[in-house]
Parts: C-alpha cells; structure tokens; sequence
C-alpha cells in the first residue's frame, strides 16, 4: 500500500496507484455540526451526478461534546467506510470535510491509528500518559479496518476548517447548531443566549479531558495524517471561522510537505460557499480532482 502508518516519517507514495487504469475516487463526505438533512444532500448530490459513489456522515453534537462517544461514532464509520473500500480495492478515496466539527471528526479516526501504533503514539498522546494507555488498549481492535480507511487517500477537501476552538466560537457554533439558524449575526439576534452559553463553555473547554482530547486530534493531523493533497476552501468573513487560522494550519501542512491549494471567498458565510458560488465552488472542486494522482 502507499501510505505506511508505522512509520513516523510517513510520505505520500503513488506507487500504490500505478497497478490499475483511472478510476473515480470514493468520496467520503462529514458534515458540519448540525447540519440538516436537506442541505449537506446538496453535496451529497453534487458529487453523485458526477458519478461518484458517496459514503457520509453528519457528526452529532454529542460525539463533539463527549469524547468516548465521538470515538464509537468515529469507530463505527470508519468500518463502514472501510467496508465500502474493500468492495473496489484499487479505488481511491477524497475525503470532503465540513467546518470543525467536520475536522474533529476526522481527527478522532486520525487519533485512533495514532493509539493503536507504537511509534506514531508517542506523536499524538503525552508519554506516561493512563488515559492514552486506556486508550490505546481500548482502540487496538480496530487498528487494521481504521488503517485500511487511509491507505487509499490521494486528496482532502477542508470547508470552512479549521480553527482552535474558543469560548467565543464554540458558542455561535453549538447556538447555530441547536436553533437551526446561520452563525452570521445570531449574536446580535440572541446575545443572552450566546452570553450564556460563552458563561458555560468557557469551564468546558478547559477541562482536562477536553484540552488535551482536542490538543490529541490536532497533533494526529501534523502526524497521522497521509500527505495527499489538501483544498481549502474558505471565506474571510466567516463568523466560526478566522481566516488566520485557516492560513496559520495551512502553513502547518506544507511544513510537513503537504501540497496545499486553496479558494478564499471575500464574503460568503459558514459552509455556505456552495451556496452563494455554486459555479466557483464546482470550479475548485474539479480542478483539484483532475490534479490528484489516478489509477
């Protein structure tokens, strides 16, 4: 395979796509936290009438709020994933991600590899550490099938991604989230609700288990992460989102070889690029899939 995961200094090698003719990539697409049905079908559908096969997910909010929750919802999609991928063996894989929540996501599946490798865990979790010995006895099991999911990596898409995660933030995200209701403006339409709930994040976010479960799935990325192309594909007026963030982890990639491209829209609102630039967005979409290594 051309990705090796036990390896620290891991690259990413085309020779695992020289054995067969192009074919289509499998798209692997994770939704923004509480993304409806009806609007993340937009991508879903995007990608099917250009003939390619889907497999997604819309993370829940608990799986972002309680870890040990996250990691069996992680577990259970990356089987499925897995599975779809062993169906055509010599597929490719591309991987859409959506917003934080989208990147967290990924990032738990990225963390498990990290827990089940000996040398790779030592990059992810803090050594002498209980709670990653816990962790890496509990995820042993699924090493294989959560490998299996990377192997065949040659691009990810990153919309509206990524940004540390602040009281600020996480308050417009989870009060956008729960009333269904853009992040653009909701604190000016609910200020003490998002008051209240920057009161009770704060206290959240510095939990222990919470920084350094955060922390983990960051440095999972900088480590675990195959080194297949990255789009970004983000706004300078994002309400969850600053932009520097989105640059500063950008720089982060290509430090660790990355070939990073990426569509900076002056305004338009979180996960709504589609929406507002549905021709540009399309643009970028298949420029980078026509870029990426085939089979």
């Amino acid at each position: 395979m051309g990705w090796p995961i036990s390896v620290p200094d891991h690259t990413f090698n085309t020779a695992f796509w020289e054995t067969a003719p192009p074919v289509k990539p499998l798209i692997v697409l994770i939704g923004w936290l509480g993304a409806k049905e009806r609007y993340f079908a937009k991508y879903i559908q995007l990608w099917q009438a250009w003939g390619y096969q889907t497999v997604s997910i819309r993370p829940p909010t608990a799986s972002i709020l309680l870890p040990p929750y996250g990691d069996v919802k992680a577990h259970a999609f990356a089987e499925q994933v897995a599975a779809v991928q062993q169906a055509a063996p010599h597929r490719p894989t591309v991987y859409h991600i959506f917003s934080n929540a989208g990147f967290l996501f990924f990032g738990t599946m990225l963390r498990a590899i990290a827990a089940s490798d000996d040398e790779l865990r030592a990059l992810v979790f803090p050594s002498k550490s209980a709670l990653s010995r816990m962790v890496s006895t509990h995820l042993q099991p699924n090493r294989r099938s959560l490998a299996a999911v990377l192997e065949p990596v040659t691009g990810v898409v990153l919309d509206s991604a990524p940004s540390r995660i602040t009281p600020d933030i996480a308050a417009r995200g989870f009060t956008s989230a729960v009333l269904g209701k853009p992040a653009e403006g909701i604190e000016e339409v609910h200020p003490r609700i998002i008051a209240a709930s920057r009161g009770a994040f704060r206290p959240v976010l510095q939990c222990p288990l919470i920084t350094s479960r955060v922390d983990e799935v960051w440095r999972a990325w900088q480590t675990v992460a195959p080194r297949a192309p990255q789009l970004y594909l983000h706004s300078s007026n994002d309400a969850l989102i600053p932009p520097a963030e989105v640059h500063r982890f950008i720089d982060m990639q290509r430090q660790r070889g990355v070939e990073v491209c990426h569509k900076e829209w002056l305004k338009s609102p979180h996960c709504e690029h589609y929406r507002r630039y549905p021709d540009e967005y399309k643009a970028e979409l298949q420029a980078f899939l026509k870029a990426l290594p085939t089979r």
